[in-house]
């Protein structure tokens, strides 16, 4: 069969019977297709790719009160974690009916508020943001507006909202107590820009709190997430001599090794340096990167049940993502081992 012509209006009815169903069953299917019997919903999506027929997301909207899309406010593409983050939220929000729409912030408070207040006005039905810290007036604006919303990559069970995340503290931990192990004392810290940002803050509080606690010394340089931050930040604190590098991601862990390189010291003979994300390529330098797992695709997954589950009258919700360390070839004991023992 062929498609009416795109000039031609095809309506709901159109489609009703040449699917051989009501428009009511036919409204049914696109405002909430697992109410519709398998059978009767493949008829029916067979009519509409025949007939070429777009339904109206405004007509949507009035008829179901809802309008099918949730929003996401993520800092930026450019890091695979995220894009693996939106890949798991978009799988689930299709297969409940509705339309992802992304906007990204940059790192930047004012960005992200902007960008949230227009995908309200899009009417996003439900926002997914990254993290906790922000401008109180946000919060205030999305409660204002009746829009659910949940927090990602972060975890903390005093927070009023629904969020989906892990300790970034204690996976931050996880790292530098194995280096300790190994016997290092002298470490230095390429962190993420803290201010405004939770998980880079508490990512390297927990580094500054660990080397307090057991007389070790840190260097610490904050960077933006690229590659050439990742090797500035190396040069910053090299004079400190540290024998361990501990990055708060894979991507300023990746500028830290080819600078390091380059600059003729042997990872991890003369320094040791681990990441955070556990990104595809990290087991493909060389040498293969030490880092922290993290489980992006289901902080998404999770993100996504826990706002449609909002959207349909549930309460808020709290996921722990588990978080584990990756230990690969870019770690290795210092050459002249103290004689301290972990307290």
């Amino acid at each position: 069969m062929t498609k009416k012509n795109a000039s031609n209006t095809v309506t709901i009815n159109d489609v009703a019977r040449r699917a051989g169903v009501g428009k009511v069953t036919v409204s049914r299917l696109l405002n909430s297709p697992s109410t519709v019997a398998p059978a009767t919903r493949e008829a029916i999506r067979r009519a509409i790719e025949e007939l070429g027929y777009l339904p109206s997301s405004a007509a949507r909207a009035l008829a179901s009160k809802r309008s099918h899309l949730i929003g996401a406010v993520v800092p930026t593409l450019d890091n695979p974690i995220f894009a693996n983050c939106l890949d798991g939220l978009q799988k689930e929000v299709a297969a409940a009916g509705s339309t992802l729409l992304l906007a990204t912030s940059n790192y930047d408070g004012v960005r992200e508020a902007e960008a949230a207040r227009i995908l309200i006005e899009r009417g996003a039905e439900a926002i997914m943001l990254v993290g906790a810290a922000r401008d109180p007036a946000l919060y205030a604006l999305l409660d204002q507006q009746g829009v659910p919303y949940c927090l990602t990559w972060t975890a903390d069970p005093d927070i009023d909202a629904s969020w989906v995340g892990f300790d970034n503290a204690a996976a931050s931990t996880s790292v530098i107590r194995y280096l300790f192990e190994l016997g290092h004392r002298r470490f230095g810290a390429i962190a993420g820009v803290t201010a405004g940002n939770d998980r880079a803050f508490a990512r390297l509080q927990a580094l500054v709190d660990f080397t307090a606690a057991h007389g070790c010394t840190l260097a610490v340089s904050e960077q933006r997430y690229t590659v050439d931050r990742g090797a500035v930040g190396l040069s910053e604190i090299l004079a400190d001599q540290p024998t361990a590098i501990i990055c708060a991601n894979d991507i300023l862990a990746i500028g830290a090794m080819a600078e390091a390189q380059r600059l003729g010291f042997r990872v991890p003979d003369d320094i040791s340096i681990a990441g955070f994300d556990d990104m595809e390529i990290a087991a493909c330098m060389n040498p293969p990167l030490t880092t922290v797992r993290v489980n992006a695709s289901e902080i998404g997954r999770a993100a996504a049940q826990a706002l449609l589950g909002q959207i349909g009258g549930e309460s808020r919700s709290m996921k722990l993502v588990e978080t584990n360390l990756i230990v690969r070839a870019s770690s290795a004991a210092p050459r002249s081992l103290p004689d301290t023992t972990l307290a």
